[in-house]
């Protein structure tokens, strides 16, 4: 295990980004605050803070931690758009490139696995990368339902427009009993 110094830098620094996300999480009731840039700051922080941990585990790029990156990369590109999912996937391949090279020179010894250091690097960049398009995919969905119900509510007012200046009604047998003043002007 890691000894206790390094522990409790590791515990220190998740309280830290849990106060800073909760502190995120609370200024973004407010009117104008800037969602995406808080958005983006968290999982910047969140990326650095998993690569942190992967080295202080003396795991490197092949640490379990390194599977939440396509999360970090995802969820906030997923809301943020492409420039910031991009950005945030620039940041994870160049951590996970620093990790492996940690681990070609020797920071990692205990690190004993089947997998060569070139081919685990490839399989981490390559969650990030569909990590990334999963996320647009995403995004662009959203993009997609938010502009058609946007269509649909200028469509429904539009005919509220008219069933406010027109109105009629119709008996049995689709007689009409009444028709408004604005019909009979019309």
């Amino acid at each position: 295990g890691l000894p206790l110094g390094q522990r409790l830098a590791v515990v220190g620094s998740l309280i830290a980004m849990a106060a800073a996300a909760g502190l995120a999480t609370h200024l973004s009731q407010k009117a104008r605050f800037p969602m995406n840039a808080a958005l983006v700051g968290v999982a910047l922080a969140e990326l650095l803070l998993t690569g942190l941990v992967a080295f202080m585990l003396g795991e490197g790029v092949r640490s379990p931690i390194l599977g939440f990156l396509g999360l970090l990369v995802c969820v906030p590109a997923a809301i943020t758009g492409v420039r910031h999912g991009l950005v945030l996937s620039a940041v994870a391949c160049a951590e996970l490139a620093a990790l492996a090279w940690a681990e070609s020179v020797g920071m990692f010894p205990g690190v004993i696995a089947p997998t060569t250091l070139v081919m685990a690097l490839m399989y981490q960049w390559l969650v990030v990368v569909c990590a990334f398009i999963g996320g647009i995919l995403i995004c662009r969905t959203i993009d997609h339902f938010v502009q058609a119900a946007t269509r649909r509510e200028q469509s429904f007012r539009g005919l509220l427009r008219i069933a406010a200046d027109w109105h009629w009604e119709q008996a049995h047998k689709f007689r009409f009993t009444y028709m408004s003043e604005t019909t009979l002007n019309a």
